[in-house]
């Protein structure tokens, strides 16, 4: 072995081994965090037909909202993640796991342990994107107690890894959204209303309402059978509704409810039930099982839930303009 070939080999285990203890030292100086996690409403879902990779493109109009589950992050420096909380899943299908994973891979650092508490607020399976925030929430988190392991840009590349709707909860609370859902254009949110949210059961899985659809067009079942997703001009024209007229005058529509209403007769009569009790505009957020009222008040909102909550388990939340 020459002498160049040992200086090579001592400088680059010097510098790994700096690199190790720096990184030891940001476990011991950042060692918890703990971050809210939002829900997110969909104030409109156009679906396109399935893709030969077996995607749909999608095009819609995402929304931030205060219903969020409370996340504490902290090191434990035993090389495993776990995760503690009802999350509905193992560990290892979780996808706060899958970003904690990716995020050491990516950063080419091995996983020093870290341990995941989860306070779920935001019900599983309802459409209002808890597992895809959940996730998010962990690699900003991960990002902050970790300085300089990941660029913003990087962070978005692991997000839209883990699933098409986490790179929203990265960005800006009010979005318009295409691709597979990875493609998101900031918005100017609103607050000049709160949401009245109703949780009918059974709800829907995403891939079954994916196949309802598909299904439905196939056999020509419903009128959106030929239909792409708006196109990118009629996206726009959909956000400067958004932005500038009166819920009332909302026409946004959810693909999903049209296939999904007749089998599950619970969530149709849920939004009839919004409607009924005054909300200016209301849909199904997701593939459900969460169907949403607007109002322009809280107190329609209360006298609303009053009614709704007889039947359905019920929250009132607002849209929100930053991430908490």
């Amino acid at each position: 072995m020459t002498l160049s070939t040992i200086i090579y080999y001592v400088f680059h285990y010097f510098f790994m081994l700096v690199s190790k203890l720096r990184f030891v030292y940001i476990c011991l100086m950042n060692n918890s965090l703990v971050l809210m996690s939002p829900a997110k409403i969909n104030l409109l879902l156009s679906i396109g037909n399935r893709m030969p990779d077996g995607y749909h493109p999608i095009a819609s109009i995402f929304q931030a909202v205060s219903v969020a589950d409370k996340i504490n992050i902290s090191v434990n420096n035993d090389n495993t993640i776990r995760i503690a909380g009802n999350c509905g899943c193992p560990t290892e299908k979780n996808s706060m796991y899958h970003a904690t994973r990716l995020f050491f891979e990516a950063s080419g650092n091995v996983c020093p342990g870290v341990d995941i508490t989860i306070e779920k607020n935001i019900p599983i399976g309802s459409g209002l994107g808890g597992g895809s925030s959940n996730a998010a929430t962990v690699l900003k988190a991960l990002d902050a107690m970790f300085p300089g392991s990941s660029s913003d840009k990087h962070l978005h590349e692991l997000a839209k890894a883990v699933g098409s709707d986490v790179p929203f909860f990265l960005g800006s609370p009010c979005a318009k959204v295409s691709g597979r859902g990875e493609i998101l254009f900031p918005l100017y949110s609103r607050t000049d209303y709160c949401v009245l949210m109703a949780f009918p059961q059974p709800g829907v899985s995403t891939a079954e309402a994916y196949s309802l659809l598909d299904s439905a067009r196939e056999h020509g079942l419903t009128e959106k059978m030929d239909k792409a997703c708006l196109s990118a001009v009629e996206l726009d024209r959909a956000a400067h509704i958004y932005k500038t007229m009166e819920p009332s005058e909302w026409r946004f529509c959810n693909d999903f409810y049209e296939v999904i209403a007749p089998k599950r007769p619970n969530i149709k009569n849920a939004l009839e039930k919004i409607k009924e009790a005054g909300a200016e505009f209301a849909s199904l957020s997701g593939s459900g099982c969460t169907v949403f009222g607007i109002f322009r008040t809280l107190q329609a909102a209360e006298r609303a839930k009053t009614v709704l909550c007889k039947n359905y388990d019920t929250k009132i939340c607002f849209p929100l303009a930053s991430w908490p």
